[in-house]
């Protein structure tokens, strides 16, 4: 069973606030390597609604639990457990070609989106513009897909 805070149910910014056992459960890696993964990451911006722990969380937790892309899509746009609140407008959402599909509700939502550029079947490479675009969005989900790998 997953330790209630006094303020948020799931509170990843206070380390005490979850047991080693709610850490494996809900993001599928230890606390130490939760840890070690939080001071790995250095550009996350905090903003008023979450902090880059709470970020790092949600996206382990969709990870882990396999949730679809439109599964996410109908609980953000339900807002049930006030995911909404997790986001705020111009946030920047760095998705792979899965959220094809949600891309305009996002957009709607007032969110940014960035997805790594891909090669279309006659090119062999990007134009420098195009690459230099797509370089960033390519790095951040590196990040993520080496945090997937060691799950």
């Amino acid at each position: 069973m997953v330790s209630h805070a006094k303020k948020k149910r799931l509170d990843f910014d206070d380390p005490n606030s979850l047991t080693d056992e709610d850490i494996v459960n809900l993001i599928g890696i230890t606390k130490e390597q939760f840890e070690f993964l939080v001071s790995s990451v250095s550009k996350l911006k905090k903003s008023a609604n979450r902090s880059p722990r709470t970020a790092i969380a949600i996206l382990l937790v969709k990870l882990k639990t396999g949730l679809s892309h439109s599964i996410v899509q109908h609980m953000m746009r339900s807002n049930d457990e006030n995911m909404m609140k997790w986001f705020k407008k111009d946030d920047i959402l760095i998705l792979d070609r899965g959220f094809r599909d949600a891309l305009e509700f996002l957009h709607a939502c007032g969110f940014q989106t960035e997805s790594p550029a891909f090669l279309p079947k006659s090119a062999k490479q990007f134009s420098t513009e195009d690459a230099n675009l797509s370089r960033p969005v390519t790095k951040i989900r590196w990040t993520v897909e080496s945090v997937n790998a060691r799950i």
